[in-house]
């Protein structure tokens, strides 16, 4: 049988860069976007679901040889006009991140690499269409894990799924930890993600891997910038 293999790909905001933007290596313009989704198309890597990545954790036979997921980490309001074209022309599913006390603002989630910008709404979120974009949690606040107690930990992976639930009225299954911190014991994470009705849960960094992985509580994500090589990060796995 032919090895099995997963790419999930990291990406921040897609969209036009603004004038603040040179002192940010995360933004991806439209055009590179729509490059990588052709790329992804030309190598054979197929778009997968967040549904469809749970059930292949749960039974792998028919999930494909090579298979992509794109998530897209904090829910920016970019997302819908210059992300979302792209990706129903590619067919392509995504799953957007959201820290759930962060919606409806102008923040950054990473101020080291990002300017602030507008996030989504609620009322936006709920009229994405569920076959195309699955929302999943980066917490409540986006606070570090490393910097938490387990009772905070929990709150923040607990407290999230319960308002994404009860805003858009289904919950997630996926959850991205805030900067790729696990916390000081991954394991107790693991548990407490468990615990709370989660299926697997993603890094910030790394790249394609073996499906289906070791360790669903911690699958590494190929972080995408805009002067990376994205072939060449998928061809060398």
């Amino acid at each position: 049988m032919t090895p099995r293999r997963l790419a999930v790909l990291r990406y921040r905001r897609v969209g036009p860069l603004g004038e603040d933007d040179w002192l940010t290596s995360s933004t991806i313009e439209e055009t590179r976007f729509d490059e990588h989704l052709k790329t992804l198309r030309r190598l054979r890597w197929t778009p997968i679901s967040g549904e469809t990545f749970v059930a292949g954790l749960a039974d792998p036979r028919d999930f494909p040889e090579r298979a992509v997921l794109v998530t897209i980490d904090g829910g920016y309001s970019s997302f819908v006009e210059h992300a979302l074209p792209i990706l129903d022309r590619y067919r392509a599913p995504a799953v957007v991140f959201v820290a759930t006390d962060r919606m409806d603002a102008t923040v950054s989630f990473e101020p080291e690499l990002d300017v602030p910008a507008p996030t989504l709404g609620w009322e936006e979120l709920s009229r994405l269409p569920a076959t195309a974009v699955e929302v999943g949690s980066m917490g409540t606040a986006f606070r570090r894990f490393s910097a938490l107690g387990t009772a905070d930990i929990e709150r923040e992976v607990a407290d999230s799924r319960a308002e994404i639930a009860r805003r858009l009225g289904r919950s997630p299954a996926l959850f991205a930890y805030p900067g790729g911190d696990v916390g000081s014991d991954p394991d107790a994470t693991a548990r407490v993600l468990r615990l709370a009705g989660y299926r697997a849960a993603f890094l910030a960094s790394g790249g394609p891997v073996a499906f289906p992985p070791p360790d669903p509580w911690r699958i590494p994500r190929l972080s995408v910038t805009p002067g990376g090589d994205l072939e060449a990060a998928l061809e060398s796995s």
